[in-house]
């Protein structure tokens, strides 16, 4: 990756990797229900001419319908998306985290939340077990 990227960019991915691998395993502890299946949303566009429109709304009600009770995980570092995601949504945020860009304490940094959606069949699934 280094060749592709150089190594500034391949250390900021991996201390991204190592930082989702994290939140994952606090979502597993945090929500037991989550055990099993769960969907990973990586990405949600929509072009900004069409923003506003319903267009997302309805592509996430349609995506979540088709496995109403799998539980979903997403990562998100804009504030306003994180809004969204909870007001339209019922996503809960599991665990806000600030991460440094390159490391440095006094370097650039940015928030990323970690939300989960657990649809209420997959919790009573978890609990009978």
């Amino acid at each position: 990756m280094v060749d592709a990227v150089g190594p500034t960019v391949t250390s900021r991915i991996e201390a991204m990797r190592a930082m989702f691998a994290e939140m994952t395993a606090l979502v597993a502890k945090t929500y037991p229900e989550t055990k099993g299946r769960t969907w990973g949303l990586h990405a949600v566009f929509v072009d900004p001419a069409m923003q506003g429109s319903g267009i997302g709304t309805w592509a996430m009600r349609k995506l979540l319908a088709k496995f109403p009770s799998v539980p979903v995980m997403l990562f998100t570092q804009e504030e306003q998306n994180m809004r969204w995601y909870s007001k339209k949504f019922g996503f809960e945020v599991v665990a806000p985290c600030e991460c440094l860009v390159d490391r440095t304490l006094d370097g650039p940094k940015f928030t990323t939340w970690t939300m989960v959606s657990v649809p209420k069949s997959a919790g009573d699934a978890a609990l009978a077990e």
